[in-house]
């Protein structure tokens, strides 16, 4: 493995759509400088995941990766609830819809999904977080990581694979 420079960027944005046209409403642009850990002479780009893992050493930068790690569950999270969320009004509709004569559970149902796009709009992490986790998901950055212990991780992690090849 060999960790090169590398500049990252990344761009979270949010659209809605006003009849056929969609409007860009937030944008947020991130990047960064940093070392990535590259295989294959520098083909292969890793996550900066996959580089802790093959060195053994996850915490590197513990409070970064947890950042990250956050905010990639409550975009997840917010990716459920908007699902559900129009499942449950689209089913909702079509059950009211079909018994006009007593709409009441497809109306509490079509409320349930309301409910559910509500809290998406909640919780949902903002794009300029999105786009910080994206870059640092890909590099290590210096300041926020233990140079050092990854130099260190990288090289015993070589040195690890040329006494396994016989090198």
């Amino acid at each position: 493995m060999q960790l090169a420079p590398t500049h990252v960027g990344a761009e979270a944005a949010e659209t809605v759509a006003a009849g056929s046209t969609w409007i860009l409403y937030s944008q947020h642009d991130e990047s960064a400088d940093g070392l990535a850990g590259y295989q294959n002479n520098l083909q292969l780009r890793l996550s900066a995941e996959q580089v802790a893992q093959l060195i053994a050493n996850p915490q590197l930068r513990p409070d970064i990766d947890a950042q990250a790690r956050a905010i990639r569950s409550r975009r997840s999270t917010t990716n459920g609830f908007v699902i559900g969320g129009l499942v449950a009004t689209g089913v909702g509709g079509a059950l009211a819809l079909s018994n006009l004569e007593e709409p009441t559970a497809g109306l509490v149902i079509m409320g349930l999904g309301l409910t559910a796009e509500i809290i998406a709009l909640l919780i949902r992490p903002h794009n300029a977080d999105v786009a910080w986790a994206e870059v640092r998901e890909r590099i290590f950055v210096d300041g926020e990581t233990d140079m050092a212990a990854l130099h260190d991780g990288v090289d015993a992690l070589n040195q690890r694979t040329r006494a396994s090849c016989g090198n």
